[in-house]
């Protein structure tokens, strides 16, 4: 369900007073929606709050960039371009976001949308380091260390893999 804000807005609901939600920010050119051909490719993936809840961290699925928005002024939003790990056969697809140890972590599949072929999934987490803005590969798995139910990105199969959550224990 899409609220009234558009596939790039963001709600919030106050923790005290009445529980209706209203629109914290918005996220810009997050596409447009057309089924059956857009789904995990528009509108935004993961969102995290960094541990001094002064920063909301999100992936636009459209423009494949981490967006920072800051909790006391949502309008000062920065992006920041999620690196091509170099996808053979298809398209990086960035979702998942995680702020840990001062670094927002950001997962991302390879879709193999283009060769259709599983060998071209693949894996991977970068680490963004806001004070730097730099990033680094921290983890690069390919298909033969995935679930081998996962299947290319197209219009019919239902099994494609998507970088959803990251967690630190």
């Amino acid at each position: 369900v899409v609220g009234p804000g558009g596939l790039g807005a963001i709600y919030a609901v106050r923790k005290s007073g009445t529980p209706a939600p209203s629109l914290f920010a918005t996220i810009p050119n997050a596409g447009t929606y057309i089924p059956g051909v857009s789904e995990a490719k528009v509108a935004l993936g993961d969102i995290d709050i960094s541990a001094d809840d002064s920063m909301l961290y999100t992936i636009n699925l459209n423009d494949r960039q981490l967006y920072a928005v800051p909790i006391t002024n949502p309008t000062d939003l920065r992006a920041y371009p999620v690196p091509d790990p170099g996808c053979v056969g298809g398209t990086y697809r960035p979702w998942a976001t995680k702020v840990y140890m001062e670094k927002v972590y950001v997962g991302i599949v390879c879709d193999a949308s283009t060769s259709l072929l599983q060998a071209d999934l693949h894996e991977y987490v970068y680490s963004f380091t806001p004070a730097t803005n730099t990033w680094t590969k921290v983890i690069d798995r390919g298909y033969s260390m995935m679930d081998p139910v996962w299947r290319a990105w197209n219009a019919t199969n239902g099994l494609q893999p998507i970088v959803v959550d990251i967690e630190f224990d």
